[in-house]
């Protein structure tokens, strides 16, 4: 049998069933796809014109005091419809 301290210091592991084979590689997946969605820019939905642009460039804009200029979406059509 392994020595106590040495059984101390094993990683958890929770009971099965486990839901995630690689937990930590799961995790550094999900990490790189927050940090290419927040350092590019790129289409949130194409068809209705909504674009994402780098984080950074966002703080730019809005820091800059020119946080209009840098966000010229149309009034939604409720607003514009008198309700």
């Amino acid at each position: 049998a392994p020595p106590a301290l040495a059984a101390a210091r094993a990683p958890y592991q929770p009971p099965r069933p486990r839901l995630q084979s690689d937990p930590a590689s799961e995790m550094e997946d999900l990490r790189a796809g927050a940090d290419t969605i927040l350092h590019t820019s790129g289409w949130v939905d194409e068809a209705a014109g909504i674009a994402r642009i780098p984080i950074d460039r966002a703080i730019e804009l809005m820091a800059g005091g020119d946080a209009d200029a840098a966000v010229e979406a149309p009034a939604p059509e409720w607003a514009e419809a008198g309700h």
